[in-house]
């Protein structure tokens, strides 16, 4: 299995538009693993490709690593926030136009909730004003803890409290994958603060191979994200195997110095484009 982590920022990306703040002022200057875009992931098992959210520049990190949009098969989406779903209008507004070659078909997860954000956000409309379904792809509602699998993965949405901080009833799924190897990942971006404990159980159970969780904030008492203090305190929680940090915000340190933040207690600093093999 090759997991590419496709972009590891943040809502604002790194540097953010127009900011001169230490971050990303030092990240314009240097660039390299200091720049970041939207949080993307793919995994290719056994030539079954899954893509986790579609951020705004899912097109230029699928070039950026030579991934063939055409050959996706899957996308699982995390909730409905911009930077994890603007990139969708790619997949939905496909068009049967010249010079399109025949559209495979594409089975999408989401919860209810992402669902009518989606169709809110890309469905064209009926003459009644209703919208119209999705052309070539399948969408598949999943709730929180029920399992289901994709080819010879199984995967079960995770709930987490980042909406629900703001008396949302919207859901966002962090996703834990096991393959037939008995390899366990999690994927557990936009956390949030107070992870609900039947999460927090199903990743302890699972014995985790890899955790991959969001370091939005270096340090912050933001509920609907985590910082170095409360990905320290999961790492003790959970006790993963290999644990990685993605969706990282400028208000956050720059690649290097998060490294030496982290590097006595082995957590990893995730860049875009890095490439995991399990």
């Amino acid at each position: 299995m090759k997991i590419v982590l496709l972009g590891t920022g943040a809502d604002e990306c790194i540097p953010a538009f127009g900011c001169r703040c230490p971050t990303c002022t030092y990240s314009r200057d240097i660039g390299g693993k200091n720049i970041r875009q939207n949080s993307s992931m793919l995994i290719d098992n056994e030539s079954e490709l899954i893509l986790f959210d579609m951020p705004p520049q899912i097109m230029t990190q699928l070039r950026n690593y030579d991934i063939d949009e055409t050959c996706i098969q899957n996308v699982l989406f995390t909730h409905r926030h911009d930077d994890h779903i603007a990139g969708a209008r790619y997949l939905f507004q496909r068009r049967k136009q010249k010079g399109y070659q025949e559209l495979n078909q594409i089975n999408a997860y989401m919860s209810e909730s992402t669902y009518r954000h989606l169709q809110m956000r890309f469905s064209k409309l009926d003459h009644y004003g209703s919208p119209v379904p999705f052309e070539n792809v399948d969408c598949e509602m999943i709730q929180s803890y029920k399992r289901f699998s994709i080819g010879t993965l199984t995967i079960t949405p995770l709930e987490t409290n980042h909406l629900r901080m703001k008396q949302s009833t919207d859901e966002c799924f962090g996703y834990l994958i096991e393959t037939v190897n008995g390899i366990t990942i999690s994927y557990l971006l936009d956390a949030g603060s107070d992870i609900p404990d039947r999460t927090l159980e199903i990743m302890r159970e699972s014995n985790l191979d890899l955790l991959i969780t969001d370091c939005t904030f270096l340090s912050s008492d933001n509920p609907g994200h985590m910082d170095l203090k409360r990905v320290r305190a999961l790492q003790k929680e959970v006790n993963p195997g290999r644990m990685i940090i993605s969706h990282i915000g400028h208000s956050n340190n720059t690649h290097d110095t998060l490294v030496q933040n982290l590097v006595e207690s082995g957590i990893e600093v995730g860049f875009d484009g890095l490439t995991i093999i399990l």
